[in-house]
């Protein structure tokens, strides 16, 4: 009887001893399932995370940026359709002989791209990883800034011509500080301020910019058309979200492009009192086969639409400067019109 009696204590304590541990799987399986149901769901659902509380004006750190697949793709997808009409419609106006488009909403991630595999010469718009490269080094030592560089009387730099002249520029013989050269090569174009600062800076550290972001190295490119434009918008998004420099530099780097004289872009499709953080790059050159005068027009930056920025880097190849600088002040008027109103659908 006593036996029997023990034996029942036994099962019994078996069967508690079970029930615990098949409620302690049961809990495990559960929360795997619902994390599974949100990473499934986060591939369908554009998401971002920004830093709150920072106070720069001109960045928007992110910390976290995940798949922006389906439900981003179909909501832009009218937005693509009316850029593409208005590309093709300057294709056969000869306005253009060929057009790449780039647009990021900063807001949520979403992006569109037209004619994504064309590869241009950037031209100018290498002057902006010569900042980064130097704002890299002012993270460590600040007074990289305040270094003076006089600006010499070379041969090979009154080669440099410009098409789109700046109104202010460097002058040979002359001293400057590296914060002076920076802005009159970013805001002004001047091709003299960015030779001093090339002068003056190691291959290595503007290659590693090129590098540290994957992007082909300049100097390791056979032709001229190396770069696409999607590529080019990599600079401005990692100023924005100030992932590759810090905070400080980044927007320091934005305040540089804030100031751009070059209204004859994507500022002809924005209102004036909207900012721009912008450079553009403009090239010449006589086509190998045809002996034809080739130029090359583009534009890219931040547009800081109020709650909803974006960035818009357009690239394009033609015979007038006059005509390739319409083309992208239409595609960029018509994406600030689409960004207004899906804004105001949205409130």
């Amino acid at each position: 009887m006593i036996k029997d009696l023990k034996v029942e204590i036994i099962k019994h304590k078996i069967t508690i001893v079970l029930l615990v541990v098949f409620l302690f799987i049961g809990v495990i399986i559960g929360a795997f399932s619902v994390r599974l149901k949100n990473n499934i769901s986060s591939i369908f659902e554009p998401k971002a995370e920004h830093l709150n509380g920072y106070e720069g004006a001109l960045t928007n750190p992110l910390l976290d940026c995940e798949n922006y697949a389906n439900t981003g793709i179909v909501k832009l997808n009218p937005l693509k359709k009316e850029i593409e009409a208005i590309r093709k419609e300057a294709i056969n106006e000869d306005k253009v002989s060929e057009m790449s488009i780039y647009y990021r909403n900063l807001r949520n991630g979403t992006w569109v791209g037209i004619n994504l595999e064309a590869k241009f010469a950037p031209a100018s718009l290498l002057k902006v990883p010569v900042m980064i490269a130097y704002l890299k080094k002012a993270e460590t030592d600040p007074s990289v800034l305040q270094k003076r560089i006089a600006i010499t009387d070379d041969s090979e730099m009154f080669e440099m011509t410009q098409e789109i002249k700046p109104t202010v520029y460097a002058r040979p013989g002359e001293t400057y500080t590296v914060d002076e050269l920076i802005n009159l090569m970013i805001a002004n174009s001047d091709n003299i301020a960015k030779y001093g600062l090339t002068q003056e800076l190691e291959e290595s550290s503007l290659d590693e910019v090129f590098i540290d972001l994957g992007l082909m190295l300049p100097e390791f490119s056979p032709e001229d058309d190396f770069m696409t434009v999607n590529e080019y918008a990599t600079f401005f998004r990692i100023l924005y979200n100030a992932t590759y420099l810090n905070r400080a530099m980044s927007e320091k780097a934005l305040e540089y492009l804030v100031k751009s004289e070059f209204d004859n872009g994507i500022r002809l499709g924005v209102p004036s009192n909207i900012v721009i953080a912008n450079k553009f790059g403009e090239r010449s050159f006589e086509d190998d086969q045809t002996g034809k005068l080739v130029h090359q027009l583009h534009d890219c930056g931040v547009v800081y639409f109020p709650e909803s920025p974006y960035i818009l880097c357009i690239m394009t190849r033609g015979d007038s400067y006059d005509s390739m600088s319409a083309a992208i002040g239409d595609i960029s008027k018509q994406i600030y019109k689409y960004t207004a109103q899906s804004l105001s659908s949205e409130q």
